[in-house]
């Protein structure tokens, strides 16, 4: 599994187990690369997968999820983490895939291109779809 995200995400992208209140927890860390080698700053977040053989897919794809972030959205990856992990309601659990976040990030990245299509805000608000709103549908 560290072979494949290595290959996968590059250089600087490394995870491991960690023992936190009798828990195996799952750390991804990035090593900037800044031609210090070991020296170079790094950044650590935990996913909400134990580290388990059963969850290396999951494991994988959450981490190249936080690359694309990283990369994509210049986030730092806590910033990243935050982003996937965090709960659209209080008595949510989290998930790596946040949709209601990824949905207003979409929205907002076109909120300029509204005025030229000749839809509304109130088109694109809610994307509802036969009552049921799109998030739900996934």
């Amino acid at each position: 599994m560290r072979q494949t995200i290595k290959l996968g995400n590059g250089d600087g992208w490394s995870v491991r187990g960690r023992e936190i209140r009798g828990m195996n927890k799952t750390q991804v860390t990035y090593r900037f690369q800044g031609g210090l080698g070991m020296k170079n700053p790094r950044s650590a977040v935990f996913l909400p997968y134990d580290w388990t053989s059963r969850n290396q897919s999951k494991i994988i794809t959450a981490v190249a999820d936080l690359k694309r972030l990283v990369d994509e959205r210049n986030l730092s990856l806590k910033e990243a983490a935050k982003f996937m992990l965090e709960p659209v309601a209080k008595d949510q659990a989290p998930s790596v895939t946040n949709w209601e976040n990824i949905i207003e990030a979409f929205l907002e990245s076109r909120s300029d291109r509204i005025g030229t299509t000749g839809l509304s805000n109130r088109d694109f608000g809610k994307g509802t779809h036969g009552g049921a709103s799109c998030a739900e549908n996934v």
